[in-house]
């Protein structure tokens, strides 16, 4: 009955998500209205007043959507992508402080960090599962495997990064360093694959096709820089400018980087299947 009533309450799927997502947090306060009180007590119980944690696990899968608003369960698989992919920009970014600025404390940020996305990233793909079992409609399931897909681009980007601390501490393990060109070289690659990721978390946020459009030429920047970085370092290395233990690492960040390119490219494919959609559906009332 609820789920008839948020298709009565319009005509698109982007509209029905929102009116449900609205109306389902207004029922929810109103239970909870009458312990605010008690419950505010109990959280700071269990609770430190830290302001610097980061909440861990997911916080928008209620297995009550599945059965009430499958639309609103949809959205929220594509809430924890997007909830996933700023968690691995905030790895990406360590790992440039970690390589670039010799901060070591970060190193261990990277690895809890990395632990919170794979376990977020079962439970969605677990949740995912459940929600697509449900009957879907031809619409929604496309922007549910979208973002399911998005979901597998965004782990590995969490791996490239364990895999760039990991490069860091064989440095550090072999007392190696890079030299400056390398590193003002690394820095830039690192700035410009950084930059496309988070205009792509943006766009997935907006739902903005132009701006997905837009940052889709980042990529083949990002490809080239690659690529003629590794040629000059190179170079280097036959002028006797870098060590080759230092430089094989070297070249293995740029590749990392490079793919970190590729997975966050693809994030921009579920911007598109959602316009996608909403054409369909507007097709679909003419």
């Amino acid at each position: 009955m609820y789920t008839m009533l948020i298709e009565l309450t319009a005509t698109t799927i982007s509209r029905q998500v929102a009116n449900a997502h609205t109306i389902f947090n207004i029922i929810i306060a109103f239970m909870f209205l009458p312990f605010v009180s008690q419950y505010a007590k109990f959280i700071r119980r269990i609770i430190p007043d830290d302001k610097n944690a980061v909440a861990t696990g997911t916080i928008y899968l209620n297995p009550v959507l599945i059965t009430a608003s499958r639309a609103a369960a949809v959205d929220a698989v594509r809430k924890e992508m997007i909830r996933l992919a700023c968690l691995t920009l905030q790895m990406i970014d360590n790992c440039r402080r970690i390589l670039i600025e010799n901060n070591e404390k970060l190193v261990d940020d990277v690895g809890r960090t990395e632990l919170n996305v794979n376990e977020m990233t079962h439970e969605i793909v677990r949740y995912s599962t459940e929600t697509g079992q449900t009957g879907l409609s031809t619409d929604l399931s496309l922007l549910l495997n979208s973002c399911t897909n998005a979901v597998g681009d965004v782990e590995r980007i969490g791996d490239h990064a364990t895999n760039l601390v990991e490069m860091y501490q064989y440095l550090q393990d072999h007392k190696l360093s890079l030299s400056r060109m390398a590193l003002e070289a690394g820095n830039e690659m690192f700035e410009l694959v950084i930059s496309a990721l988070t205009k792509r978390i943006q766009a997935l946020e907006d739902e903005d096709p132009a701006l997905a459009k837009e940052v889709l030429a980042l990529e083949e920047r990002i490809d080239y820089m690659e690529k003629t970085l590794r040629a000059q370092h190179i170079a280097r290395l036959n002028a006797g400018g870098c060590s080759p233990g230092a430089g094989v690492i070297f070249i293995d960040i740029l590749s990392n980087l490079e793919r970190v390119g590729d997975h966050a490219n693809n994030l921009a494919m579920v911007v598109f299947d959602i316009e996608r959609l909403h054409h369909s559906t507007k097709t679909a009332k003419v």
